[in-house]
């Protein structure tokens, strides 16, 4: 957790990767009990260290037996890496091989040869490059160790043994005026090999390290407009996902392309827009939290209560992007409520909606903004009802004369709503039978076919 980031490309494993290792008959064996082994002896090093402190603190001169353990633990560990490396494939190790047929480029290809409906490929980096920044003079940035001062508020976080290791080890931060710079150097050459998208782990490690520049919402800003302009050149503005928020006082992940939410002690939900609607998520989260002393997380179940809050179609902020605006001017909405299973027809001047959401749950609300297409004939989309994100199940959506084609990628069931029943459905050119309700549900269930990539093609025909 220490290392601090050097190149740009990958690394010489990865570099010696060949086009076609995973797919052929003599492809490497993979032992899923390895990477268990090499955490479990990683856990024996972090309780040594543990044990080692604890001696220390209560007085113990004589240390030696704590430190020849954990010594000899990390010549383990060591030996482990070291066996592994002598099977790696021996591949390209220099820039003089075709770039096509060697490197992270071949090792995507590959996944995405083996797996057909495989969408994104994420890269995992820190907030300051690696865990432990970016190493000073090995690249064009202007980077410089900077020691870690955590703030009162950080210290009674959840205890985190990258943040114990990050703080020894201090960052090599890139200053602010670079800090795009930064980004574009990794995730421009991340889009040319085939990767889709990153999750940023430790997003709060700009917290102890931003005295010497203008405090820790300065540099934030800073960083995140850096971040946010080169997801959006090189990633389409959506391929993040944040990480590491139990060990945040400062709970923000700034960028213009994802909005984070809880359900707070307020009960005030917060929502998001997506390709074809809006989603809200309401989350119970009262009665449990970090026990500094204790060092784990406590319940407290005199805390564990229902809270009660309300929804209203005006809780999604359709304007944040302006192909959602048209969305925002809807007559009706659908609402699906995950959980509960629930399908409700609103208007942006019908009542809120009242919600109770009992201790340690949550529930989704999906609004779907609903298409009038005759007199009497009604229809919004909700998508495949069993993943949280249904509506973003939805690839592509065409209104006719007779009805509705709908492009959906995974496999489940499919819900819609219609205010009267389809007369015929077809999945992929073939006629298949459906459910629909007075309530105005209309379901089916789509298998998940490997040849089609998962993508199915759903027509409802409502006129002949």
């Amino acid at each position: 957790m220490t290392t601090r980031l050097h190149r740009f490309d990958e690394c010489e494993k990865f570099r010696k990767y060949k086009c076609g290792s995973m797919l052929g008959p003599d492809s490497p064996p993979f032992d899923p009990e390895k990477p268990k082994i090499l955490i479990s002896k990683a856990i024996e090093i972090e309780f040594a260290e543990k044990a080692l402190n604890k001696a220390a603190q209560s007085g113990i001169t004589d240390l030696s037996q704590y430190d020849d353990q954990i010594e000899k633990l990390k010549m383990e560990l060591d030996e482990m890496f070291a066996r592994e490396g002598k099977n790696s494939s021996k591949g390209c190790a220099n820039s003089s091989c075709k770039s096509e047929n060697f490197g992270l480029k071949a090792f995507t290809r590959d996944l995405r040869t083996n797996f057909k409906g495989l969408d994104d490929i994420y890269v995992c980096h820190a907030l300051c490059g690696a865990w432990g920044g970016v190493r000073p003079a090995t690249t064009h940035l202007d980077s410089k160790i900077v020691s870690c001062k955590l703030f009162p508020g950080l210290c009674g976080t959840m205890d985190d043994l990258t943040v114990v290791k990050i703080v020894e080890g201090s960052i090599g931060l890139v200053h602010l005026n670079q800090a795009k710079d930064l980004y574009e150097s990794i995730y421009s050459y991340l889009s040319t090999i085939g990767i889709t998208g990153v999750k940023v782990d430790e997003i709060h490690t700009l917290e102890y390290v931003s005295e010497d520049y203008g405090g820790r919402v300065e540099l934030a800003k800073a960083y995140y407009k850096g971040l946010s302009k080169s997801l959006a050149k090189n990633f389409n503005g959506i391929g993040l996902i944040s990480s590491m928020q139990q060990c945040n006082d400062f709970f923000l992940l700034g960028t213009q392309q994802i909005s984070m939410g809880r359900f707070d002690p307020n009960g005030d939900p917060m929502g998001d827009i997506g390709y074809k609607g809006g989603v809200v998520g309401a989350f119970n989260c009262q009665g449990a939290g970090w026990d500094p002393k204790e060092q784990r997380i406590k319940g407290y179940s005199y805390y564990y209560r229902p809270i009660s809050s309300s929804v209203r179609v005006s809780d999604i902020e359709w304007d944040q992007k302006e192909e959602a605006t048209e969305m925002g001017e809807a007559e009706e909405y659908a609402i699906y409520c995950s959980e509960a299973d629930e399908l409700i027809v609103t208007t942006c001047d019908s009542e809120a909606i009242p919600i109770t959401i009992q201790p340690s749950t949550f529930e989704i609300f999906s609004f779907i903004p609903i298409k009038k297409l005759g007199r009497s004939l009604k229809f919004a989309p909700i998508g495949l009802i069993n993943m949280f994100n249904s509506e973003g199940t939805i690839q592509g959506l065409v209104y006719n004369e007779t009805g509705v084609e709908i492009e959906l990628k995974g496999g489940g069931n499919f819900l819609a709503y219609s205010s009267v029943s389809t007369k015929k459905c077809y999945l992929s050119g073939s006629e298949v039978g459906f459910n629909w309700s007075e309530d105005g549900k209309l379901g089916l269930y789509l298998p998940w076919i490997e040849e089609a990539s998962g993508i199915s093609i759903v027509t409802f025909v409502f006129s002949m």
